[in-house]
């Protein structure tokens, strides 16, 4: 009777452990084909932003999160700098993200002057007057990093003739 339950027990061990290797292989490749899926749209980016800074146009990088556009505006930016454009730079982005923005800048580009455009209106105005006046010893404006909301609002103030 023993020997029976224990054979029993071990036959039922192996339906779950070949369950289980089955659903971990599944995963495995479902995990490989989003991975895949990632690297095809991070291709797709890389040549859609290269094609924007060859042809002098503006854009915006915006897609499934993960895909790692807040590096590649960064990275676009120190590459601007680095070739001698001396901006100023505008990041507009949801109010919730800027402090994510400017800690990246800070990780990434601690070089590069960085300037949160945002709080009561009067203290704006001292911003600008910042934002157009050239900052630090690279010579180069700020990356201004605010919402949509205030970039609308002050539109005109933070245009660079």
């Amino acid at each position: 009777m023993r020997y029976k339950r224990l054979q029993h027990l071990l036959e039922k061990s192996n339906i779950y452990s070949k369950f289980l290797l089955t659903k971990m292989e599944q995963q495995q490749l479902e995990e490989q084909r989003r991975k895949e899926k990632l690297e095809k749209k991070r291709e797709m980016m890389l040549k859609s932003a290269k094609m924007l800074w060859e042809n002098g146009i503006n854009g915006i990088l915006a897609d499934e999160m993960g895909l790692g556009k807040t590096i590649q505006c960064i990275a676009t930016i120190a590459l601007m700098v680095e070739r001698g454009v001396p901006g100023p730079f505008l990041v507009c982005g949801p109010l919730s993200t800027l402090p994510n923005w400017m800690s990246e800048f800070k990780r990434f580009t601690p070089e590069i002057p960085l300037m949160l455009y945002h709080g009561p209106q009067q203290e704006r105005r001292k911003l600008v007057r910042k934002i157009h006046g050239r900052q630090g010893s690279l010579q180069i404006h700020p990356v201004v990093i605010t919402s949509f909301e205030i970039a609308m609002r002050d539109r005109n103030a933070l245009q660079v003739s």
